[in-house]
């Protein structure tokens, strides 16, 4: 691999590699936990960006779970609100 430190992959580079994967670039979970798992696997090399990830994404399954959504439902209006929520978490007692 001598001469890839200067190779440079665009948004466009990885979406065409996705396409060209067999799988689409999908994970195989029946669930979000196993969806986040498979994710957090990307990470072991890193144990404390593993943790931090693993906390957030904890916390966004619980939050979604709540609202009574799964990752599948997920949209930017999600986001908006959990975000809203991570600035206030309420109860506070729960979270």
């Amino acid at each position: 691999m001598a001469g890839m430190a200067n190779v440079v992959i665009t948004p466009t580079d990885q979406l065409q590699a996705l396409k060209a994967s067999p799988s689409g670039g999908r994970i195989s979970a029946q669930n979000d936990a196993q969806a986040v798992t498979a994710w957090l696997e990307e990470y072991v090399d890193s144990p404390q960006t593993w943790k931090a990830y693993r906390r957030e994404a904890e916390r966004l399954l619980l939050w979604l779970a709540s609202q009574g959504h799964t990752l599948a439902d997920i949209n930017r209006e999600h986001l908006r609100r959990f975000e809203a929520f991570l600035a206030d978490p309420q109860p506070s007692e729960q979270w």
